[in-house]
Formats: structure tokens, C-alpha cells, sequence
């Protein structure tokens, strides 16, 4: 790679999905070489077809070292992706409470909205990851964050109808009567039916 570097080869080149040799290194955990790139220029933040960042892969693959070692060095914490995702969304999707105590220790935006306006507590609901959940909480999230649709992570709980995550809900103070954008509250809202 140091010759390749040293003829001037295009260190920020992406391949048809849009990666580049940044996202290889993330992916094969070489921390050397990832600050080898990073140190000749490589952009850390450049996104691929679907605007994931290196950071964003890092999280995905669950490989913590390259997540701190990005974030050392300099990585947007609070990017985007194509659907407004952050880091924090897909540490909060992949279930990866280190991940999420890294990111918000370090600025992340605990209650950044995705598109769709939902925070990463909408997403631990959904998910139904009670341990991330609490833990969100205990970091600050806004138990009653409403997303486009006007619906707070509690609305998500009493749609999977899922008691354990209301009752956890209630428990740290959220509004049980806030009304989403159609005029429902929790209590008002369907559930799915299992068989």
C-alpha cells in the first residue's frame, strides 16, 4: 500500500458500492492501515452509494477499536446516511451499548431524528432492547421525542404491545397522554396481533 501511496495513487477512489481502501482497512480491522490512509489524505468521512461513512461500517461490523480509533481521528459522529441515520441509529439497531456510551461520551447527539424523525430511543423501542433503552435514557434521550408522524417511543411500544418497554417507559416520567398527528394516544393505538 506505502508504494501505491508513494506513486500517487487515488487514496479516496470508490468502487462501484461507493467504498474506498478506507472501508477495506475498517473492514479487515487493520488499524494501521486505516491511519496510514487517514494520514495521506484519505477522506474520513466520504460516503458510500447509501451514505454510510467508515464510521458507520465500523459500527455495523461491531469493530470497536477502528469505531474509537475513527472517532479519534476525527470522524463526523452525527453524519447521515441516505436515510438520515447516524452512528448512533445503527449502534442503537445493532444492540451495541459500548458503542452508544463511546458515541454520546464523545458529542454524539443523543436525540438526532433520522428522516423520518425518529431518534435512537424510537429505534431501541421498535427493537424492543430494553437494556438500550434504559441505558438511552440514563444518557439523556428525550422519552418524549415525537417523530413525522407525531408518535413518541411510547406509541412504539404500545404498537409491538410490548408491556415490559411501556412499563419502563412510565416508570422514567413520559407523557402517557401526548396525542400523535392523527389524535391517538398510546392507550388508543392498535397493537399487532400475534397467533
Amino acid at each position: 500500500m506505502k508504494i501505491l501511496l508513494s506513486f500517487g495513487a487515488d487514496i479516496n477512489v470508490q468502487d462501484l458500492d461507493g467504498t474506498t481502501p478506507l472501508y477495506y482497512a475498517a473492514k479487515k480491522n487493520d488499524a494501521g492501515k486505516v491511519q496510514l490512509l487517514i494520514s495521506h489524505g484519505a477522506n474520513i468521512n466520504i460516503k458510500d452509494r447509501i451514505g454510510i461513512t467508515p464510521l458507520h461500517y465500523a459500527i455495523l461490523e461491531n469493530i470497536i477499536n477502528i469505531v474509537e480509533l475513527l472517532i479519534s481521528l476525527g470522524a463526523d459522529i452525527n453524519a447521515k446516511d441516505h436515510d438520515g441515520k447516524t452512528p448512533l441509529h445503527y449502534a442503537t439497531v445493532n444492540s451495541n451499548s459500548d458503542v452508544i456510551k463511546i458515541l454520546i461520551l464523545r458529542g454524539a447527539n443523543i436525540n438526532a431524528e433520522d428522516y423520518n424523525g425518529k431518534t435512537s430511543l424510537h429505534y431501541a423501542v421498535s427493537e424492543t432492547f430494553s437494556d438500550v433503552i434504559e441505558l438511552l435514557i440514563s444518557l439523556g434521550a428525550d422519552i418524549d421525542a415525537k417523530d413525522h408522524d407525531g408518535k413518541t417511543p411510547l406509541h412504539y411500544a404500545a404498537i409491538k404491545n410490548r408491556s415490559d418497554v411501556k412499563e419502563l417507559l412510565i416508570f422514567h416520567g413520559v407523557d402517557i397522554n401526548i396525542k400523535d398527528h392523527y389524535g391517538k394516544t398510546p392507550l388508543q393505538l392498535p397493537y399487532k396481533l400475534t397467533y
